[in-house]
């Protein structure tokens, strides 16, 4: 069974690299949009995204297979909208090799 949970200061090296993974496909796939970078997430910018509160892990007993960042952004208002605070999802990520073609959605408490 897998468990949704708040990512942790021991939790790093899992997320650094799905998000590696995850530049390595974008990088393969859109060579003309992305380049090769080995420094894809430091330990402060790791840190910042955990005090944030919004780095979420999917995990099994034995790994991290997914992570979600996300941001509570606020749209100023203006003569064309109202001003109101919008959910953006900044990474959306999974260890590809791990996940089967299902989808489960889990609350988040």
């Amino acid at each position: 069974m897998n468990n949704v949970k708040k990512a942790e200061l021991e939790d790093y090296l899992d997320c650094k690299n799905i998000m590696m993974e995850i530049h390595d496909f974008h990088v393969e796939n859109r060579p003309l949009v992305f380049r090769k970078n080995n420094d894809i997430l430091s330990f402060e910018e790791y840190k910042t995204m955990i005090d944030d509160n919004f780095l979420f892990l999917e995990k099994t007993k034995n790994q991290t297979i997914g992570l979600v960042y996300f941001k509570i952004v606020s749209l100023e208002k203006s003569s064309l909208m109202l001003g109101k605070k919008v959910l953006s999802i900044e990474i959306l990520g999974f260890d590809i090799r791990n996940v089967r073609m299902e989808i489960s959605i889990k609350q988040i408490n």
